[in-house]
């Protein structure tokens, strides 16, 4: 956890990872859980960190690399995702331990990894007047059948201000499943 000290943090998708990082001096934490987990209690461990996630190039770890940035967005200075050039046919489930033991690369071709990585900024999907719109129940809404569509719910809206609440024609909504609102 005194990883967590620093202003740099790479994330990776497992403890053995964590700890060649930190052998090469690089700090470096994970949560115990793999690619799948992550606990929403670390987020605001790292408020104001600059955050690298270094997960496995198969599935898995691009999915749980997404997870991580996702949550970490509203308290993280920045987030980068570092892409390890390994060849999957080579390495199926390559990770940052086949890239410094197998390959024998050193920290500084890690750090320039993490230099030129992009910026992690969360997708949002436009919608146009042309989409097809699928009426549902919101209780309804999270089922499968419906990811990535443009759905139509009846919710009630409430607010609190001063003003009255308008609410618009269009709007982007994001959840997070680490609020208590």
């Amino acid at each position: 956890i005194e990883v967590l000290s620093n202003d740099d943090i790479v994330i990776t998708e497992g403890e053995i990872k964590a700890i060649l990082l930190n052998k090469v001096g690089i700090p470096a934490i994970c949560q115990s859980s793999g690619a799948k987990g992550w606990s929403a209690d670390l987020n605001p461990k790292f408020k104001d960190k600059n955050v690298y996630i270094m997960y496995d190039i198969d599935k898995a770890g691009h999915l749980g690399a997404e997870k991580v940035a996702v949550n970490l967005y509203k308290f993280a200075a920045k987030i980068k995702m570092v892409q390890l050039p390994i060849d999957p046919r080579q390495f199926p489930n390559g990770d940052i331990t086949n890239f410094i033991v197998d390959l024998g690369k050193t920290k500084e071709e890690i750090l320039e990894l993490m230099e030129k990585a992009e910026l992690w900024e969360p997708e949002f999907r436009e919608t146009k007047l042309d989409d097809e719109v699928f009426p549902t129940h919101l209780s309804k809404a999270t089922e499968a059948k419906f990811s990535g569509k443009v759905i139509e719910a009846k919710v009630v809206v409430t607010a609190k201000d001063t003003v009255p609440y308008i609410i618009p024609q269009q709007f982007k909504v994001t959840c997070s499943k680490d609020k208590d609102y």
